[in-house]
């Protein structure tokens, strides 16, 4: 599974931003891989994406209406993490991207992936269903360059500790659970089925 740390640093003079930035990215735990997205104008600013890449930490690529700012497509740490919200202005969180959006998308992933950088992409979750639909169109066009979700390649379900970026061999191992999985009564003349 994986922890998720949300910090509200703010808007602030631009001259400070850097400041801010390096003293919050100098408290984050050692060990797993941080990404930062920027919802403010004044943090995308090549200052920003040094201190990024100082720390090793990913710079989020974002496809968004949220901010006016061009969004710079700075690699900055040992990965790339992409966020799609939504291009509608009006209702940035319920947007269905076309095959044209997401075409130049792909290309610039697959050059990464060739270049074995790992990334990571997340497309907003709305109650239209749009995400999975563009996760979907967006696999199809990466083509050989998209790597399966190991634990749906093995047969297993969304959800199981397991990581994209390594292969069968250098995966971590389950961790062992603390309780005995839930079961579900299945129908009368089903028995007993496990939940996931």
């Amino acid at each position: 599974s994986a922890e998720v740390l949300a910090a509200l640093l703010g808007a602030g003079a631009a001259g400070d931003v850097p400041v801010r930035l390096d003293a919050f990215l100098g408290v984050l735990p050692t060990g797993p891989r941080h990404a930062v997205e920027f919802r403010d104008d004044d943090w995308f600013h090549p200052d920003s994406y040094e201190v990024l890449h100082r720390h090793g930490v990913a710079h989020v690529w974002l496809s968004s209406s949220l901010t006016t700012a061009h969004h710079e497509h700075v690699r900055t740490g040992d990965a790339v993490y992409v966020r799609f919200h939504g291009l509608d202005p009006d209702e940035p969180y319920r947007y269905a991207y076309g095959r044209d959006e997401l075409a130049p998308w792909a290309e610039r992933l697959r050059a990464i992936a060739a270049e074995g950088t790992p990334a990571w992409v997340y497309f907003n979750n709305d109650y239209h269903g749009h995400a999975v639909a563009n996760a979907t169109t967006l696999i199809h066009l990466l083509g050989d360059a998209a790597r399966p979700w190991p634990a749906l390649a093995d047969g297993g379900r969304p959800g199981d500790d397991r990581r994209w970026r390594g292969g069968a061999s250098d995966r971590p191992q389950p961790r062992r659970r603390e309780h005995p999985p839930l079961r579900l009564r299945g129908p009368a003349r089903g028995g007993n089925r496990e939940s996931f």
